[in-house]
């Protein structure tokens, strides 16, 4: 296993959702901790099937990569009338 930071940019899923998008990083602190979290986004005309604007109330959701990678997140979204952000805090290792 590399001792390199994760990151992944690419489709995801949450919950069983696929977002077609998504940036995550692993960061490092100076102490040695680590902490990873990244963000999506996606107009309303085309969000996901599946997609539930009440996503963020369920407490730490299941992010997974498409090769069966996956951790704990919490998420925090807004929306400004055309596109939905989806902030994404890890909880956990990353899925790395």
């Amino acid at each position: 296993m590399s001792d390199a930071p994760f990151h992944h940019s690419g489709p995801v899923t949450i919950d069983g959702v696929t977002y077609p998008h998504a940036e995550i990083r692993e960061y490092r602190s100076q102490g040695g901790l680590r902490s990873w979290s990244g963000s999506l986004s996606f107009h309303a005309n085309s969000q996901p099937t599946g997609f539930s604007p009440d996503l963020a109330q369920a407490g730490p959701v299941k992010l997974g990569l498409l090769d069966g990678r996956a951790g704990q997140a919490f998420l925090s979204m807004s929306f400004n009338g055309s596109v939905w952000t989806l902030d994404i805090q890890g909880t956990g290792p990353a899925p790395a």
